[in-house]
């Protein structure tokens, strides 16, 4: 492989990560399934001095989870709508029901494709008021016809110790895109069972603080737990300390977005007559949030316990081409040379994971984070590739020459296709930031090949403008 098609390639790649293109096709790679659908998070806050206590129980539902039916009363040729119900009890420690709620959505979506999808949620929320006990809740699902489609049993909700350690609630794990206004910064917590997602933002947890101590302060640290099965090689310590801050006179705000990702606001407020006087930050620099296990230790100097609250980073949508190290080295053949290649194929399933990341982290555009998002573009489009290009006659669709241009180039800009009585597949691609359309048609063997490439004239551009030009490629 030519290094033309190495440096032509990452720069595309880069290119339209920083554009934010996005495939105009049907992405059948969104049907692939990749396990749980059904996700869950809590934040709870006293009522101010009284024996109850608020719970948040937010949760997130798949929509391939959900029971969808053609809407015939409208004239959209394809609207589809579901009318979930769900339902969460709390169970204290004999298996009571102490309290039930219960609510009924509508969900509409435009298109089928979106129906089967699992990278498109439904958001909600309950919340519940609770006295200081221990709950075990549990989530349930059900169609318009009260069928259950999902039970989730959560984790146990302990309230009897709330701010028993170190004078500070349990945490809530979120993020913030640094969005503000008036009134103060957005948060927005992962709807993950309570853990967080791998990504290039910061993690952030927010504690509640019993009492006012100004003379109180809070110390930090990360424990990596599980760094020989982490799926991202990471060197770095198992233990870091990390940012810590009390805020007080400032509280937490949510805000109920209905079926929108939910989204808290922290604001300055007079917490005199609250059951808590401010909030503890903590902050999980982007720089060393690899998937895998940790522990967060937190502790002051004013108390001998430590408090420890286990949690997991996710990669949510792990690229399925990324899953077996050996196949994704393959797949990155379009981007290495013969040495490359042979140097990052080497050695046990570990190492040749590892090589494929360092490789990687040289293209990364943003080399102060873990999450690489040139490395997550390129395997995102192997997927494309993989579930969208395979036939009768290629049954792998990351190795077609369809594969190679979609995943070097990224998504056309315009795609015209036609079939001939014969049978033969005829498919033009056009690029209108590289001028070039590329000419692709079906051989006796049912095989899609490259025919040609050629440049667009003016009168030939489609129509459709994708933004920033970049610099005209040669040959492919």
């Amino acid at each position: 492989m030519v290094k033309f098609f190495k440096y032509i390639g990452i720069s595309l790649i880069i290119f339209n990560v920083l554009s934010l293109e996005s495939p105009a096709q049907i992405d059948k790679s969104s049907y692939y399934n990749r396990g749980e659908k059904f996700y869950y998070n809590y934040f709870y806050e006293p009522i101010n001095k009284g024996d109850s206590i608020k719970v948040i129980t937010m949760y997130k539902i798949a929509y391939d989870l959900l029971k969808f039916e053609k809407d015939e009363e409208t004239t959209i040729e394809e609207r589809y709508i579901s009318y979930p119900e769900i339902e969460i009890n709390f169970l204290d420690e004999e298996g009571v029901i102490k309290k039930s709620n219960r609510q009924n959505d509508t969900i509409i979506v435009d298109n089928y494709q979106m129906i089967n999808s699992i990278n498109d949620y439904s958001y909600g929320s309950f919340v519940t008021k609770l006295s200081y006990q221990e709950y075990t809740p549990i989530l349930y699902l059900r169609d318009k016809e009260l069928v259950k489609l999902s039970e989730k049993k959560l984790q146990t909700l302990n309230l009897k110790d709330f701010n028993a350690k170190l004078n500070l609630s349990s945490p809530l794990v979120c993020y913030s895109p640094q969005t503000t206004d008036s009134l103060g910064k957005y948060i927005y917590p992962y709807i993950l069972d309570r853990n967080a997602s791998f990504s290039s933002n910061d993690i952030l947890f927010y504690f509640l603080v019993k009492n006012r101590q100004n003379d109180r302060l809070y110390h930090a640290a990360i424990e990596y737990l599980d760094a020989k099965k982490s799926t991202v090689p990471w060197e770095g310590p198992a233990r870091l300390p990390i940012y810590s801050k009390t805020f007080y006179d400032k509280k937490i705000q949510f805000i109920n977005n209905n079926n929108e990702k939910p989204v808290f606001q922290i604001i300055d407020a007079s917490l005199e007559e609250s059951a808590y006087k401010g909030i503890l930050e903590l902050r999980m620099t982007a720089d060393m949030t690899a998937p895998g296990k940790y522990k967060l230790l937190l502790w002051s100097n004013q108390d001998k316990d430590t408090l420890e609250y286990p949690f997991k980073i996710i990669w949510e949508n792990i690229p399925f081409t990324l899953r077996n190290p050996q196949y994704a080295a393959d797949i990155m053949y379009y981007v290495l040379n013969d040495d490359e290649y042979d140097e990052i194929k080497s050695g046990s399933d570990r190492e040749i994971l590892n090589n494929i990341f360092k490789w990687w982290k040289k293209q990364d555009p943003t080399r102060f984070t873990i999450y690489n998002e040139a490395m997550t573009e390129y395997f995102r489009r192997a997927d494309y590739a993989f579930f969208n290009f395979k036939t009768i006659y290629e049954k792998d669709g990351a190795k077609t020459d369809r594969a190679k241009i979609y995943i070097l180039k990224g998504p056309p800009d315009k795609i015209e296709n036609s079939m001939e009585k014969t049978g033969k597949i005829h498919d033009i691609w056009f690029y209108k930031r590289l001028k070039k359309k590329y000419i692709f048609e079906s051989d006796k063997n049912g095989i899609i090949y490259l025919k040609e490439i050629k440049d667009i004239k003016n009168n030939q551009s489609p129509s459709n403008d994708v933004g920033s030009q970049s610099k005209p490629s040669q040959g492919i």
